[in-house]
């Protein structure tokens, strides 16, 4: 599975341009972030309750104390951000009322390999008690009292973006970090639901699912497609097409487990499609697979052409695993 890997950096100010993002450290070049427009109208606008997830992989670094940005919702309004401080899971709430609400509980990240995060986040209905709790690979690792402030938290985060992997708002230094397998529901998730599901392939169609992102089949524009049919597609900010990596391999029943150094990537189009596929390549093949998320062979095409007809497929995700004479191409797509 290919992921979002963000850089180093050091970003601007918000009253200085965007081309002033340069890298402090890691390897010279702009960082690479994920970003989802938002508007009055978006699904995205999370601010009473809402659960975060990624699997992450942090290299050792001499920079312990330097931030690590995984989602972020906010602008000069208020919003949120989910971060690694150092070590520990974090999230800060930018309030209108009370200011920058820091909260941590312990929740250590390990480094060098790749691990699932997650924070739930519920307000009550008045709006003045705030539970939060934070997981690592399915347990809770942290879950700091509940706060209880004299009025309503508000924090609006309209017409803004949302960001993953960096931040274009703040002046921050990150250190280098790999993200895969980004989820974002808009309900906060039971201890339960946390740990029989971090592993688990998702359809798309889960409820409460605003948005997932596996960064596969991303196009020379560096465009992102959401996962579900929500339409929150974004657009990786300074995209660099050698950055995309192996991924974390989240799910159990990972359809296309081929190693990466043996499978070759193809571009499909349209993706999502109601339809028709059509296959982007110069090498022949010889025979296509159609696989759904657990590995299982649902339709085989023995004398393909470049156009498949997956018109009577029932909605979900699928994989065309691709089989050429000296090696096997796979791509991922929705039928919608």
């Amino acid at each position: 599975m290919a992921h979002l890997r963000p850089y180093s950096l050091k970003i601007a100010p918000p009253n200085k341009l965007l081309k002033q993002i340069t890298s402090e450290f890691g390897d010279g070049q702009p960082a690479s972030y994920l970003e989802i427009p938002t508007d009055s109208t978006s699904n995205l606008l999370l601010d009473s309750n809402f659960t975060l997830e990624s699997w992450i992989y942090i290299p050792t670094d001499k920079d312990s104390l330097k931030n690590i940005e995984i989602i972020s919702n906010h602008g000069t309004s208020g919003g949120f951000e989910f971060n690694v401080l150092g070590d520990e899971l974090a999230l800060f709430i930018l309030s209108l009322d009370y200011g920058v609400i820091q909260i941590n509980h312990g929740a250590k990240v390990p480094f060098d390999e790749w691990v699932h995060v997650a924070v739930s986040f519920g307000l009550n209905s008045t709006r003045n008690v705030l539970d939060v709790d934070f997981y690592i690979n399915g347990t809770v690792a942290g879950t700091p009292p509940p706060t209880k402030f004299k009025g309503e938290l508000r924090f609006e985060n309209k017409n803004e973006i949302l960001a993953i992997g960096g931040d274009p708002y703040h002046f921050y230094t990150f250190r280098e970090v790999n993200l895969d397998e980004v989820r974002i529901w808009n309900y906060k998730k039971s201890d339960s639901q946390i740990s029989a599901g971090y592993k688990a392939c998702l359809t798309g169609q889960e409820a409460g699912l605003m948005a997932h992102y596996t960064f596969e089949n991303i196009n020379a524009n560096g465009d992102v497609m959401d996962q579900t049919s929500n339409g929150n597609n974004g657009t990786i900010r300074f995209y660099d097409d050698t950055r995309k990596e192996g991924g974390a391999y989240a799910c159990k029943q990972k359809a296309n487990r081929i190693s990466e150094n043996k499978i070759q990537r193809v571009n499909i189009y349209p993706n999502p499609t109601s339809g028709f596929l059509t296959i982007k390549t110069d090498k022949s093949f010889n025979q296509i697979n159609v696989l759904d998320i657990t590995g299982k062979t649902v339709r085989t095409f023995t004398q393909p052409n470049k156009q498949l007809d997956v018109t009577n497929l029932p909605r979900g995700i699928y994989i065309l695993q691709i089989n050429h004479d000296t090696h096997t191409s796979s791509a991922r797509f929705i039928k919608k």
